[in-house]
């Protein structure tokens, strides 16, 4: 069984896994385009290097939900899959294959 806390089940931080390019250019896209966050690299720290605040972290919630088409509940927010660009593009990928996981259908939606 594959916990919330650990969507890939490796006991790993969710940046540790694969990370799909794609998903890194879209999330790279709206920390440039949305929140104005110049971002030195896919690893960089966001939280740590005081980029994200807590505003910017509900707006960068809702344009991930928008741009992923995925629900992410206030009651599953782990901070550790927020910290970089590497370890957003792994939670996203981990919600996408979450067809096998049944423990995480809730970050799909369903309308």
């Amino acid at each position: 069984m594959v916990s919330v806390g650990d969507p890939e089940g490796n006991g790993r931080r969710p940046g540790s896994a694969p990370r799909d390019a794609d998903a890194c250019c879209r999330i790279e896209a709206i920390l440039t385009d949305r929140l104005s966050l110049h971002v030195p690299s896919t690893d960089t720290d966001l939280i740590a290097e005081g980029l994200l605040d807590s505003v910017g972290f509900v707006e960068l919630l809702s344009s991930l939900e928008q741009e992923f088409d995925v629900t992410i509940p206030v009651d599953k927010l782990e901070v550790d899959y927020f910290r970089s660009v590497n370890d957003i593009a792994a939670f996203i990928g981990a919600s996408r294959t979450s067809d096998s996981r049944p423990d995480q259908e809730w970050m799909f939606r369903t309308d």
